[in-house]
């Protein structure tokens, strides 16, 4: 079967290559078979490019530069009669007009064609068609020329095969696809004496683009010397016609037409940037304006030799682009190359990579006369042969060759390659099948949100989106070669007032990042819509969310770092991230994508699966920005939480209170003896409102525990605990950022110690900060472990803390552990207080307090007997809003005379020690034993702020030895009657 199908393609292929069948006419049509296929081969170019560029438009991979300025070119001049006004390049056009860049009349040829639908799929369809038409000439000009239509035909298919042409096709849309059909128009009535046809090609080209003023010179030049015969024998019978008049004609013209061009520019652009002349294209060679070139490169053989050698094996693969397709017949034919030489010149000394890369528009240019001068150097490589029948088989198999080397080219180098993934730039631009996708239809949401001609700013590759709207503006990608002017650029689009601002961190982090901060931050913006990261912002303050399609981030959006892309029929997409640590091992499995968040609480959901059970951790989910310097939230995922060979969902809830940038979900840390598979991450958007705190639970698996270690625990209630290390200094815990509203909150830690300890002894710190600002330090003592132990040797710890703005960024540690004892926490957790709220809480101990008679004493401060009396500690001078307090004060008393009555005054004084508030005397009668830790309360009635505010101890005698622990302090609103005091042992 499979010998039947090669045999038959063999006929067919054999068939469409015989002259005499492709001469047969077709009777209904009365045209000529090889004319009917290549107009077959026309429309089905047309239809096919047409339809791709179309969808590469839709799944936003065209850019404001420049089929979106065309487009809002054209509406302009369609709807309000501007004369090609747009808003992408007023930096370099003062006047807005197309016409201060480049004088191209052809618009207006084309404007009727647009105004029948007056869209930018119009542009894409007009520019395929225009390309597609070139073939036309070319096959008439080979036939006529070479009197072949076998050979004409495979012209006509190289063309439309080349991969350079269909680049230019490929890349939005540009006046430079025009020129390959005037110019081998021009080429083919030049060589019939259509004369009138060819003034119109030349005056086509010159009204399309004004360089081509150039051009034609030096084409003017190639025509001469192909008829220069014809041409001496018309100047010797001084008859000034026909290929004289038409050569004298091109000269003339194209000088005229330079002059008039620079006037109009002159006129809509009369002071042009000196970006417009195409500086930065030429650093290396060391000229600001290509008309320098000729001259300096002659002068300057050094600098000339560096930038050929730039990129130059970029430009050595364009250059076999340019000539293969055609067997470099064009090379034995250079006089009419000669008109491509100013653009290849100017293309090697580049070092503009857009200049020399497949999938651009600057092939237009140079193409035209390449496949002309190839059916001339084929014709004179024909030359010295004689035989009728050994032309017809040479030309055979030219044609068979040239099929074949361009069907190859296609299946490898054409934009529509099946090789290529979308958006590749790897010695292309942007080639790839397009596809729409979820991002795409999401983004097209927000997009469509625009109502009419509201003023809106946005990115390159929105704009063509927005391009039928006279209003709408766009900011530069901020690697566009624009440096030197691109501060201007921003305070020139600062003095227009958007309504909405359209950003998209996927498309371009950067210049995302750019508009965020220079633009929604600095004016009163409101986030109206969030699309898979996509971002709308409406200006003022109060807007209501209008649309929000939660993010999905695929394998393709992230970068495996530790991971690779694999095959997973169970997964969403068919594709996830894999990490096998038999293959690869790294820290990072997977990281990216680089996005912006607003203020909000978000919900991050991680879909993973593992390949086998594994005890203890299986890896690190987070949420980090500022390209990973920030972290936002954390969770540790252990073996026992994914069961083998199914997907389960992991959910991280954060919340941001202000823009946070170059936002990354990453997959750390992970084990070395399973492997571990990841299908998305979806990212949802919860708003701007706070829910209130019912129970926050910390442990283990949402905690940083820095070199400490996890270790299983069947007394604790999470069944695993974080035992603290040595190797983490004294680090011990800490929280991931916690957004808490105003209110107030009780905090509750259960720790154990595995070894005796004293009652002196200094545990560790619990620190409690609101964004990097501590609010709350908790020294914990032996004293706290033996007041609380219970029977299986955990204690819990309980703290209270105020939040008094609107939004808080909460973080909990634990920090400055007593490297000597071994200490374990098994959970953290926080609750909103339901009854009365906490104004004030605080703990005081040595560290914090002022000694006059005392002496610090293991961590207490200590008055020794016989010591004067007095002010033992003072301080710390607070501030107490009104409110009901309780004052706990830990003392031992370690040693007293028999005549000794009046042991200590405790006391809250205010206003420096000037006004004492409450106070409490404690006396020998009420210790029941020395050497014993007591708590003494003080409740306090404040009814205004209380100022300067020390909690102090007055021993009354210096036969007196006692020491004093740490002062607790907890206050509520005069309503509240939470607590009572109480004295215990």
């Amino acid at each position: 079967m499979k010998d039947k199908r090669i045999i038959y393609i063999k006929k067919v292929f054999t068939m469409l290559l015989d002259e005499k069948f492709l001469s047969k006419r077709v009777k209904v049509l009365n045209i000529e078979r090889a004319e009917l296929i290549l107009i077959f081969m026309i429309i089905g170019y047309t239809i096919t490019f047409s339809y791709f560029t179309i969808v590469k438009h839709y799944a936003f991979r065209t850019n404001a530069w420049d089929v979106g300025g065309f487009a809002q070119a054209f509406w302009t001049t369609f709807k309000y009669g501007k004369v090609f006004e747009y808003n992408v390049e007023f930096y370099l056009t003062s006047s807005k007009s197309f016409f201060g860049i480049h004088f191209s009349p052809i618009l207006y040829l084309t404007l009727p064609l647009y105004a029948l639908y007056p869209h930018i799929e119009s542009l894409l369809v007009i520019q395929s068609t225009i390309l597609a038409l070139a073939a036309l000439p070319l096959y008439l000009l080979a036939k006529n020329v070479l009197n072949s239509r076998t050979i004409a035909l495979t012209f006509a298919t190289s063309y439309l095969l080349s991969p350079l042409i269909q680049g230019v096709n490929w890349f939005d849309f540009h006046l430079e696809a025009f020129l390959p059909l005037e110019y081998l128009f021009a080429i083919y009535f030049f060589k019939k004496g259509n004369y009138l046809g060819y003034f119109l090609c030349i005056i086509s080209t010159l009204m399309t683009l004004e360089q081509m003023s150039i051009i034609n010179l030096f084409l003017a030049l190639s025509l001469f010397l192909i008829s220069k015969d014809k041409v001496i024998y018309e100047i010797k019978n001084k008859t000034i016609r026909g290929k004289l008049s038409a050569i004298l004609f091109t000269i003339i013209l194209s000088i005229a037409w330079f002059h008039l061009a620079s006037m109009v520019q002159s006129y809509y652009n009369p002071k042009p940037p000196i970006e417009l002349k195409g500086a930065g294209a030429f650093t290396i060679l060391g000229v600001d304006d290509p008309s320098h070139i000729p001259f300096y490169v002659i002068t300057h053989p050094s600098e000339t030799l560096d930038a050929l050698k730039y990129d130059w094996h970029l430009k050595l693969y364009y250059l076999i682009l340019l000539f293969s397709p055609t067997l470099y017949f064009s090379i034995l034919f250079p006089e009419l190359l000669l008109p491509a030489i100013p653009w290849i010149g100017i293309m090697l000394v580049s070092n503009y990579p857009p200049y020399y890369l497949p999938g651009l528009q600057y092939a237009g240019i140079v193409s035209p006369f390449i496949y002309a001068s190839s059916v001339y150097g084929l014709k004179r490589f024909l030359s010295c042969k004689t035989n009728l029948a050994y032309i017809t088989l040479i030309l055979k198999r030219i044609a068979t060759l040239i099929l074949v080397l361009n069907m190859l080219f296609f299946i490898c180098v054409s934009p529509l390659s099946i090789f290529y993934t979308p958006g590749t730039y790897i010695w292309v631009r942007d080639y790839g099948l397009p596809e729409i996708n979820y991002h795409h239809k999401a983004l097209m949401k927000i997009v469509k949100a625009i109502p009419g001609e509201s003023t809106v700013l946005t990115q390159d590759r929105i704009f063509p989106h927005l391009a039928n709207n006279i209003n709408a503006y766009v900011l530069p990608p901020v690697t566009a070669r624009l440096e030197k002017i691109y501060g201007k650029i921003i305070e020139e689009l600062k003095k227009v007032n958007y309504e909405f601002i359209i950003v998209d961190p996927l498309m371009d982090i950067d210049t995302a990042v750019l508009l965020v901060n220079e633009f929604v931050i600095e004016k009163n913006y409101s986030l109206v819509g969030f699309a898979d990261g996509a971002l709308l912002f409406k200006r003022g303050r109060g807007e209501n969310l209008r649309i929000n399609i939660p993010a999905i981030f695929y394998s393709k959006n992230l970068i495996p770092a530790g991971g690779r892309i694999a095959y997973d029929p169970t997964s969403t997409t068919g594709k996830i991230i894999a990490f096998k640590p038999m293959y690869y091992h790294r820290d990072v499995i997977w990281f990216g994508p680089y996005t912006i968040l607003p203020p909000g609480l978000y919900k991050a959901t991680f879909r993973i699966k593992v390949n086998g059970s594994v005890d203890g951790l299986l890896l690190t989910l987070d949420v980090v920005s500022n390209r990973g310097k920030k972290l936002l939230i954390l969770r540790n995922v252990y073996g026992d939480e994914i069961p083998s060979n199914t997907w389960v969902n992991i959910t991280l809830t954060f919340y941001v209170n202000s823009y946070e940038y170059y936002v990354e979900f990453r997959g750390i840390n992970p084990t070395n003896r399973t492997e571990i598979y990841l299908d998305y991450i979806k990212l949802e958007y919860l708003g701007y409102t706070i829910l209130g705190v019912e129970n926050i639970v910390l442990n283990y698996k949402n905690m940083v525990f820095y070199s400490n270690k996890v270790v299983k625990d069947s007394t604790s209630k999470t069944g695993s605990v974080i035992k603290y290390c040595k190797d983490s200094g004294k680090r011990f815990f800490k929280s991931f950022p916690i957004i808490f509203k105003s209110g107030s909150y009780k905090a509750e830690f259960l720790f154990k110690v595995e070894k005796n300890i004293r009652l002196e002894d200094h545990l560790l710190d619990i620190v409690i900060t609101d964004n990097h600002k501590e609010i709350l330090r908790r020294p914990i003592y032996g004293l706290d472990y033996a007041i609380n132990k219970e029977n299986n040797g955990w204690f819990k710890i309980v703290t209270y803390f105020n939040i008094s703005s609107k939004v808080a960024e909460v973080t909990i540690e634990g920090l400055n552990v007593n490297e000597s004892i071994n200490i374990c926490l098994d959970m953290v957790s926080v609750k909103e207080l339901k009854r009365g709220s906490v104004i004030y809480y605080a703990v005081f101990d040595a560290r914090n307090l002022f000694t006059s008679k005392g002496i610090m004493y293991k961590n207490t401060i200590r008055h020794i007997y016989g010591e004067k009396e007095g002010v033992v500690w003072f301080g710390p001078y607070v501030v107490l809003p009104p409110g009901k307090y309780i004052v706990t004060y830990w003392i031992k008393v370690n040693k007293i005379s028999e005549q000794c009555n009046h042991i200590i005054d405790l006391d809250v004084a205010a206003n420096m020690g000037k006004t004492v508030v409450q106070k409490f005397s404690l006396y020998t009668q009420d210790i029941q034993s020395l050497n014993t830790w007591i708590n003494i309360t003080i409740t306090v009635h404040a009814n205004i702020t209380l100022s300067d505010v020390e909690f102090r101890g007055i021993v009354k005698d210096k036969e007196v030895d006692i020491s004093l622990m740490y002062i607790e302090v907890i206050g509520w609103l005069n309503k509240s009657s939470i607590l009572t005091s109480t004295l215990h042992e």
